[in-house]
């Protein structure tokens, strides 16, 4: 069985390498608007040595172009955003990754000593733009001195600090958050998911359970527990049991149990004012629900 195999192509041109690096690759999609990217991109390794301004519209009059639209594209350079794109896509894929596909996200003109050209890349976090990742093309230079020959070869380089996008992509406020061992900390930290602040106060947990009938949807009643108490009281709801018993409750109903942990951002809650709201929940929930408190 042959392999589904697949050829990419980025544009990576590095004029620390070859003065001509973006000239080319710009003449280089000229000649694909004609039908012969590869044929032209061919002929540019085999004379790179030789290359001149002048020698890039001789390859196209060589590989028979229409050399009067090959010269209007090339001088315009019309095809230069498609030699900048290709690191703009891949930064831009890295982005929505990890932010989220409705992110938005800039690309700036940098410098680094190691890259050129080079780039920042900021997001736009609750109205502000944060830079998340400085980039570029690798210098010739520096692949020289890694062995690799920066005259058939380039590549990218990133710089992201990957504490840093974790902080940006769940807005924590602080980052030692990252290491905690607090349970209610750790089960939130997933990239995209916003984090919520956790209380430094004592909980208190409350049961509440009753009988309804089966029109009841389990799920609506967090909201209602929400609405009745306080989105800053609540800290977790749980469904912790569900029970049926024709002859004890009748065919229609059944029981519910929640256990609902009660606790605040500000102080620490005393029995009787959670005893309190507890109360006013079980009236709401009989209210509401036609609910039989047990």
């Amino acid at each position: 069985t042959v392999p589904d195999v697949r050829i990419a192509w980025k544009n990576m041109p590095n004029e620390t390498s070859h003065p001509l690096a973006v000239s080319a690759a710009v003449a280089a999609h000229c000649a694909g608007q004609q039908g012969k990217f590869w044929e032209y991109h061919d002929a540019l390794f085999e004379q790179q040595a030789l290359l001149t301004e002048t020698s890039l519209a001789s390859l196209a009059d060589t590989l028979k172009l229409d050399t009067t639209k090959f010269q209007r594209c090339f001088q315009e350079k019309e095809t230069l955003p498609l030699v900048e794109k290709d690191l703009e896509e891949a930064l831009g894929n890295i982005a929505t990754a990890v932010f989220g596909p409705d992110i938005k996200y800039r690309l700036n003109k940098d410098t680094f000593p190691y890259t050129d050209p080079s780039l920042e890349m900021e997001v736009e976090i609750e109205g502000k733009w944060v830079e998340v990742v400085g980039c570029g093309v690798v210098k010739g230079s520096v692949l020289e001195k890694l062995g690799v020959d920066s005259s058939n070869y380039t590549g990218w380089a990133f710089g992201f600090g990957l504490e840093r996008l974790a902080i940006v992509s769940m807005s924590l406020p602080d980052i030692r958050l990252l290491w905690s061992d607090d349970e209610r900390v750790k089960k939130q930290l997933k990239l995209g998911q916003k984090y919520k602040e956790v209380s430094k106060y004592p909980q208190i947990t409350r049961d509440i359970s009753f009988l309804v009938d089966k029109s009841f949807v389990p799920n609506n009643y967090f909201d209602l527990i929400r609405e009745t108490i306080g989105e800053e009281m609540i800290e977790e709801v749980k469904l912790i049991d569900k029970y049926e018993n024709e002859d004890k409750f009748g065919k229609d109903n059944v029981s519910y149990a929640y256990r609902i942990i009660y606790r605040s951002l500000e102080k620490t809650l005393i029995a009787i004012d959670v005893d309190q709201m507890h109360k006013k929940l079980e009236q709401k929930t009989a209210e509401t629900y036609g609910a039989k408190i047990r």
